[in-house]
């Protein structure tokens, strides 16, 4: 694999993950709301719940929540109060503390995952009307044991989708899940893998490699990073960062 396609790996001590995410996500979001608006799609899963815990507490300041549009880029089928539910617990954590507007907050909620998917491609077609595409500023992503990322499951007809948004199934509980796609993936400025834990360590050093049976490897955005902490990233190899793919249109 072309070295320059490869993302930037940044490790850092388990103890200073979230507070790292933290740095980054602000870094990001505050110089996006100089130009005007900053769009930022958000992880689920477990590994960033930390993460949004310190941001509710707001210890590095206030973002500029009131120009803010924050996505998900996936969901469990799961009712919004279950612990289980991506959006519900960044709320929870998070974004209801800071007060977000729940205009600004676009998750994969609805009766039914048709009327969600409707939802959040709706305000996808908003963000692209204004940027020509379904451009975030930053995309959170994590990466699973076996190379998915999102929703986006090996071997799923989802990674083959031009829709912004697709219905998957997981080969864990809960079952039925929503994602944005790649093409939505791959329109990001930033995309953010968040990685932790000695379990991502085989499949962190896979993805830095560039091996092509991963889904996340897929995900050819203009930049790429991947934030690790010590536990996942040990003896994987650290690469030089990469030049940033293309300009960012406006």
């Amino acid at each position: 694999m072309d070295q320059s396609l490869r993302p930037q790996l940044i490790t850092v001590p388990p103890s200073e993950f979230s507070r790292a995410a933290a740095r980054l996500l602000r870094r990001e979001v505050m110089g996006a709301a100089k130009e005007g608006e900053a769009c930022v799609m958000l992880s689920g899963g477990s590994t960033p719940l930390a993460l949004y815990a310190l941001l509710g507490d707001d210890p590095l300041g206030e973002l500029p929540y009131q120009r803010m549009q924050v996505f998900f880029g996936d969901e469990r089928w799961v009712p919004p109060p279950s612990k289980q539910s991506n959006g519900g617990e960044a709320l929870r954590l998070w974004l209801v503390k800071r007060q977000l507007a729940p205009s600004h907050f676009h998750p994969f909620f609805g009766d039914t995952p048709a009327d969600a998917r409707q939802r959040v491609e709706a305000a996808l077609h908003e963000v692209a009307r204004k940027r020509g595409g379904p451009e975030m500023d930053v995309t959170l992503l994590g990466l699973g044991e076996d190379g998915h990322t999102a929703s986006l499951f090996p071997g799923s007809q989802a990674l083959h989708e031009r829709a912004w948004t697709a219905e998957t199934r997981s080969p864990k509980p809960p079952l039925v899940r929503l994602t944005v796609t790649l093409p939505v993936l791959e329109a990001s400025r930033h995309v953010i893998f968040l990685v932790r834990g000695t379990a991502k360590h085989e499949v962190l050093g896979r993805l830095m490699e560039g091996d092509p049976d991963l889904v996340a490897t897929r995900v050819h955005a203009r930049r790429v990073t991947v934030l690790a902490d010590l536990e996942a990233s040990s003896g994987v190899a650290l690469l030089p960062r990469p030049a940033e793919r293309g300009k960012p249109s406006r």
